[in-house]
């Protein structure tokens, strides 16, 4: 089961470049289309382009990349503690947090002398404190400060996992709806009226979006050999499902866009989306023993997954302003562009982490990447 988890955690690592790169490829469509082409900027011409609705296509299954990290913490979290007791220990949850906290903190603060430097944003002493302690830094970095969260609240939550499992996912399902009810209220605008801070409160609150995945980790973690059981029972049924679910996904997301007159909606935001990420990691763990393409490599990228999502921001930053001054004819190619970005945003981090290993710098490493 390790090393199947670690090919999910490669696959995860460049899932994530790929939606954190549709960032960056939806703002050289519409932002900066006066770069490449003689129009107006903002123009959304590009809103029927092959690239627009590729990136449509992929950027619902790339999005499981942060439900599938939770997923591995929480797996790993419950492995380490022993299916033989009933409660984790407050000793590898300080250990994984201490190596997960000192490289946030210094990708987090390089991340916010770029935006002084490059985009001439002003902080405070107490903007940046803000910024570090909610994952402010850049919009990705959420979910580091939301899993440290998870880890210290593991110990409490652990005994329900071992003994009460379906008790904690269904607290997890809970919270999720309430997650995407809010954000549904949010895109027909629903009179919720008195209700309307609850509704803004489940919206922006990222455990009750998220929490499912690291409880479904941990319960896995306790009861790995039914849970591979039942999967593999039903993989076939999970398969099916999850392309039946992808149609359904891309229609949704399709309705949303015209109903609330949107260009672009984040497809983690949707229902559908949310049932096609929890068929993606069951069907690749139902699936798991066999052999991928790939699986040596996408193992290695496993193993360096935290750095290169650490690192992964500043390289696409630098990346699409390179283009943007050096080579604006490229933003217009949408394919080439977003091949290039991740390209980069895999790649770069791998070679960075590999140079400092093999340097004096070495003995840092585990405070620069973990």
């Amino acid at each position: 089961m390790v090393r199947q988890l670690l090919v999910l955690s490669g696959l995860a690592a460049i899932g994530a470049v790929i939606n954190h790169s549709a960032h960056y490829m939806t703002i050289a469509m519409f932002w900066w289309t006066d770069r490449y082409r003689a129009v107006t900027a903002p123009n959304y011409d590009a809103v029927n382009s092959v690239g627009f609705y590729l990136m449509a296509l992929v950027v619902p299954i790339a999005v499981t990349a942060v439900p599938a990290f939770l997923f591995i913490s929480g797996f790993f979290i419950a492995a380490v503690t022993g299916r033989g007791h009933g409660r984790v220990g407050w000793k590898p949850v300080l250990s994984r947090i201490r190596s997960l906290i000192w490289p946030y903190l210094f990708w987090s603060l390089v991340i916010i002398c770029m935006a002084v430097v490059l985009d001439g944003k002003t902080y405070t002493p107490r903007t940046i404190l803000w910024a570090l302690f909610t994952g402010g830094a850049t919009a990705a970095f959420y979910y580091i400060p939301l899993l440290i969260f998870l880890y210290l609240l593991s110990p409490l939550i652990s005994p329900i996992a071992k003994n009460n499992p379906w008790l904690l996912l269904s607290l997890g399902a809970l919270l999720l709806v309430g997650a995407i009810v809010s954000r549904y209220a949010y895109f027909f605008d629903w009179d919720v009226g008195h209700l309307e801070p609850l509704f803004k409160f489940f919206r922006n609150w990222q455990f009750s979006a998220n929490f499912l995945w690291f409880a479904l980790g941990m319960v896995t973690g306790f009861h790995l050999a039914p849970f591979k059981k039942r999967l593999a029972t039903y993989r076939w049924g999970l398969l099916i499902a999850l392309i039946v679910v992808y149609g359904f996904v891309l229609l949704e997301w399709g309705m949303l866009r015209r109903v609330t007159g949107q260009q672009w909606i984040a497809p983690a935001s949707t229902a559908m989306n949310q049932l096609l990420m929890l068929l993606l990691l069951l069907s690749y763990l139902a699936f798991a023993n066999l052999s991928f393409p790939f699986s040596a490599q996408l193992g290695v990228v496993g193993s360096m997954a935290y750095g290169i999502y650490l690192i992964h921001i500043p390289v696409l930053t630098f990346a699409t302003k390179a283009v943007y001054h050096l080579v604006p004819g490229l933003l217009g190619y949408y394919f080439l562009l977003e091949l290039l970005l991740v390209t980069a945003g895999v790649v770069l981090p791998m070679l960075m982490m590999q140079m400092v290993c093999r340097s004096p710098a070495a003995r840092y490493y585990q405070y620069i990447f973990g």
